[in-house]
């Protein structure tokens, strides 16, 4: 595997397309968004010639300003996201035993971390000690910034995984592009405890994306005024956000986690893409005020807040199951699960369940459906523009391809039990559809 992965020109051309597209894209979108007030008739007219996009593709680095300030704030917050790990304190727990019989280890005072920095942000912004606007103004510097910080980031993953790699699943194919790209380590660390995946994913992105919302609302309101619009899409926003965080742990279970190693395509998705990508409606909503009325306002959060609640309920169910190993109630019934034996990397066996009740029953993964329907509803105050429901496309086509990789890594490991489980609960995603 390692030797194909090598040699084969597909695992150098996809990386390097996407390490390009990727950085081009995000630089774009902003400038976009920002600079040209979401024209739509410049994206259907302006932008029909190659020579055209060539030429959009330059103004919009153009844009990008320099700026040390900038970079000392990306890097203290960084140092912060980091130090949280471990000096907020919390129960320790463990993640997902690997193959090769590493079990990671965290603090859980993920929530405990989103209530300070947000009061923090909070109060600085309420208190005028930091004008929002002025955020706003400076955004060009704090891109360039994270774009560096990120790039810089995932060449220290690559030199530690080729020379310092530590006691976890590690491995190089040789194929620096390739290696680069997808990483080297499942679990860095720096030190025996901060774990570099949940401070770039958890702490940094995420957290990052909560204060850009907050930013960009308070922005919008200290230079337009009150709109229900902007304060609809920033409501569902962070709800969605502190439900995160209130389920770290259990995102630290996700194939994100246990699957995908510390490389370019995690950890600078979620340093550079995040914060910027997934914060598109509210930057969107900065510089354009649609018309929205209290009653509009109520029918799109309540709708947002139930499919938030819906997802996080999917996830509280599964989680439930696992931590009584399948002793408890959902729906008012017995849970059904299906106890799956496999055979880790060292010989021993092992043995997982796989939930077939409550939502679980309906689809394997159910929980996609309720997230790409929050995620439309806190885009949908945006209005006609058409670039903001990038997100909601991306996060559609994201979910359905990691369903399909979910599906092959289960099939592999359990085998037999896998198309027992099918056979079980039938829809991929949708219920009664597919």
């Amino acid at each position: 595997m390692i030797s194909s992965i090598k040699y084969h020109a597909c695992f150098t051309i996809f990386p390097l397309m996407t390490l390009l597209s990727s950085q081009i894209g995000v630089v774009m979108l902003r400038h976009y968004v920002v600079h040209c007030q979401d024209d739509v008739c410049l994206s259907l007219t302006d932008l029909r010639e190659p020579s055209a996009i060539w030429d959009f593709i330059l103004m919009s680095f153009g844009t990008l300003k320099w700026s040390w300030s900038a970079m000392l704030h990306v890097i203290l917050f960084f140092c912060y996201a980091g130090a949280s790990t471990v000096l907020l304190g919390g129960e320790e727990y463990n993640g997902p035993r690997t193959e090769n019989g590493f079990v990671p280890k965290y603090y859980a005072n993920g929530f405990r971390y989103y209530l300070l920095t947000t009061t923090m942000t909070l109060a600085s912004l309420l208190s005028g000690q930091v004008s929002a606007w002025s955020l706003v103004v400076s955004l060009d510097y704090y891109q360039s910034a994270m774009l560096a910080s990120g790039f810089a980031i995932c060449v220290f993953l690559l030199i530690k995984g080729y020379l310092f790699p530590g006691e976890s699943d590690h491995g190089a194919t040789g194929n620096i592009i390739f290696d680069f790209y997808w990483g080297t380590e499942l679990y860095p660390r720096i030190g025996k405890s901060i774990d570099i995946k949940q401070v770039t994913n958890c702490r940094f992105g995420m957290m990052l994306w909560q204060v850009a919302v907050l930013v960009f609302t308070f922005a919008h309101f200290e230079k337009y005024g009150f709109s229900y619009a902007m304060l609809a899409s920033a409501v569902l926003q962070s709800v969605y956000i502190t439900k995160f965080f209130w389920w770290e742990d259990g995102y630290m279970q996700s194939i994100d986690i246990i699957v995908d190693r510390a490389g370019y395509m995690l950890c600078w998705g979620c340093i550079c893409f995040v914060p910027f990508f997934y914060s598109l409606p509210s930057l969107a909503l900065l510089g354009r005020t649609p018309p929205m009325t209290a009653t509009t306002f109520l029918t799109i959060v309540s709708f947002g807040l139930l499919w938030i609640f819906l997802n996080y309920w999917c996830d509280y169910q599964r989680q439930l199951a696992r931590k009584t190993d399948g002793k408890c109630t959902i729906w008012f019934r017995p849970v059904k699960v299906l106890r799956a034996k496999y055979i880790d990397s060292e010989g021993q066996p092992r043995q997982s369940l796989l939930l077939a009740s409550g939502f679980w029953s309906l689809s394997r993964h159910c929980n996609y459906v309720f997230e790409v329907l929050a995620a439309l509803f806190w885009t949908l105050p945006v209005g006609y523009a058409v670039v903001p429901y990038a997100y909601v496309t991306f996060l559609a086509v994201l979910l359905v391809h990691r369903s399909f990789r979910d599906e092959q890594k289960c099939g592999m490991k359990y085998g037999k039990y896998w198309e027992e489980y099918r056979r079980a609960v039938k829809y991929q995603i949708v219920p009664f559809i597919w």
